[in-house]
């Protein structure tokens, strides 16, 4: 009867350890973010540059809009997005690779810049 017992336990713990394994798979997917504060005083302009394995455009317009805009080189999915001094939050929507097409850039500049609160431009991706 005991010999049961452990049996069973090492049979659950062999599913345990298999949960772990799948969990730690699911965590090799490599996820990439980032983030930069827009100020008034540092940022009075768009920057533009390499960045993260993709290219990222990010800033205040003159249009007083708070702007993110990325593409990544070798990811399956990205998104650019941006968030205001009053917490609202747009969405520039996942994009694929199309080596082809301008349209894989994903574009966040419908926010105003507000001058209290935090205003950022984020990407994200996923290999």
């Amino acid at each position: 009867m005991n010999l049961k017992k452990i049996g069973s336990i090492l049979t659950i713990g062999g599913m345990v350890i298999s949960g772990s394994y799948a969990t730690l798979s699911y965590a090799d997917n490599e996820i990439g973010h980032g983030s930069e504060i827009i100020t008034e005083q540092v940022t009075r302009k768009i920057t533009s540059g390499n960045y993260d394995g993709g290219y990222w455009i990010r800033g205040k317009s003159d249009s007083n809009k708070v702007v993110s805009k990325y593409k990544h080189y070798t990811a399956s999915k990205w998104r650019a997005s941006t968030t205001n001094g009053t917490g609202s939050y747009h969405d520039g929507g996942w994009k694929t690779p199309d080596k082809n097409d301008n349209r894989s850039l994903s574009v966040s500049e419908k926010l105003t810049w507000t001058s209290s609160g935090v205003n950022k431009a984020n990407y994200d991706y996923q290999k």
